[in-house]
């Protein structure tokens, strides 16, 4: 079957979909009808510093983003200072950067798409007072507690970004609590899968205050119901709407400028990103989401587990699969190494999809888009030779067994070597 016809008939395991219930679905439908949630964001709060402590803060914004952009103004940092991050992210963590006035210097990634240590170090300069560290896909980040010590010495604020991560645990500790500050998000393609949100954890009291007399408004209700609504209609409706939304879009894209969105940003002006307080609903949201966590990180590893059995006897050789520990599997990250790496993947990604199985393709690293790429960078070897093709793979917590029918399907047409002539 086509890829068009899987998306036309909703035949087709969707990459993203809610891991929530008829109780989350029934609360967004209560509160887009006007019933008002006045304890959610306070039992919220309960539930973050139970898990993280209660010598943390916490403070709820309307997205990880601008969660991002906050922590970094609250540090005060004299203008024009620079924070490193990995050039291997999305826009939504470099983008708060430029908007709080810093510049952006962009640092290599190890095997696990993750920071690297040595190439934090070849990055660092006077002007570096910061350091944002994601823990990527929902895998801990090898170098982590080396580039905490070593940040430490040199006064060095590290932004732990959880927002893939929400769920993980290291020595015992979740997430997040390793560094003195962490933002964490709660939208499509997270852990916690809802319409947005996101937070601040702080356990510095000079940068909690700082937060704290912040006057953050409210988003207007008209807005977040647009958000809302745009959520259930494109993650809870009928397969078939939703395949072909997709497909129309898919189109469209072709047709668009490479880099038009990226210039979109070129800017730094804040106010094109509006910061908000989390609303009560989405804080209802992710509050039913956090108990079940548990639970989605064990679905979620059990089914790249499946997903590796199928993979390794294939043998190919420019794959690289993520690690199984230390790994939470918000998103399964298949990376290709060397030269044939672009080509391979893009063969078992059109498998796939012939299959039913959609993809997501990842990022294209920061240096290679505008404006990022003028941003000053370390040497990026690992982050030129694994980023090529890397796409990922469904675990989301609700996989069927028709999904996993589909996956296997897909696989057994790898092992017998039709991704080399797969069709366009």
């Amino acid at each position: 079957m086509s890829i068009a016809r899987h998306l036309s008939t909703g035949d087709f395991t969707a990459f993203l979909a809610p891991c929530s219930g008829e109780e989350e679905r029934n609360l967004l439908e209560r509160w887009l009808a006007g019933n008002a949630l006045p304890h959610a964001r306070e039992e919220l709060r309960e539930k973050i510093c139970r898990r993280i402590g209660n010598n943390w803060s916490v403070q709820l914004l309307s997205s990880g983003r601008s969660a991002i952009q906050v922590a970094l103004e609250a540090l005060r940092l004299p203008s024009e200072s620079e924070v490193i991050l990995p050039s291997f992210a999305c826009r939504g963590v470099v983008a708060p950067v430029l908007h709080a006035g810093l510049r952006p210097v962009l640092a290599d990634v190890d095997e696990q798409m993750n920071l690297r240590f040595e190439s934090v170090l070849e990055a660092n300069h006077p002007d570096v007072r910061a350091l944002i560290l994601p823990h990527l896909s929902g895998c801990w980040v090898n170098d982590a507690e080396t580039i905490l010590d070593w940040a430490r010495t040199r006064g060095i604020v590290v932004i732990e970004d959880v927002a893939q991560a929400i769920g993980l645990e290291h020595k015992g500790r979740p997430a997040g609590t390793f560094a003195d500050i962490a933002v964490y998000s709660c939208g499509p393609g997270k852990p916690l899968v809802g319409p947005g949100g996101g937070w601040i954890a702080s356990r510095d009291p000079e940068i909690s205050r700082q937060i704290g007399v912040r006057d953050i408004p409210l988003e207007p209700r008209e807005r977040t119901a647009a958000r809302i609504r745009r959520f259930l209609d494109q993650y809870a409706g009928h397969p078939a709407a939703r395949g072909r939304r997709m497909l129309l879009e898919s189109i469209r894209s072709r047709f668009a400028r490479l880099g038009q969105a990226d210039e979109e940003i070129s800017g730094a002006d804040p106010d094109r990103f509006p910061i908000y307080a989390m609303s009560d609903v989405e804080a209802a949201f992710a509050s039913l989401q956090m108990s079940t966590i548990a639970d989605a990180v064990t679905a979620r590893t059990g089914f790249a587990a499946r997903w590796r059995e199928l993979f390794e006897p294939l043998g190919l050789e420019t794959l690289r699969l993520p690690p199984s520990r230390h790994n939470v599997f918000a998103k399964m990250l298949l990376t290709f190494d060397g030269e044939d790496g672009t080509a391979e993947a893009e063969g078992i990604r059109r498998v796939l999809w012939a299959n039913g199985v959609e993809t997501e393709a990842s990022y294209v690293p920061l240096h290679l888009r505008r404006p990022f790429n003028e941003c000053r960078q370390a040497r990026l070897p690992g982050t030129n030779r694994r980023w090529g093709g890397a796409f990922s793979v469904p675990v989301r917590p609700k996989l069927t067994e028709k999904d996993v029918a589909r996956f296997e399907s897909a696989v057994a047409a790898l092992s017998r070597g039709r991704w080399r002539c797969a069709p366009g």
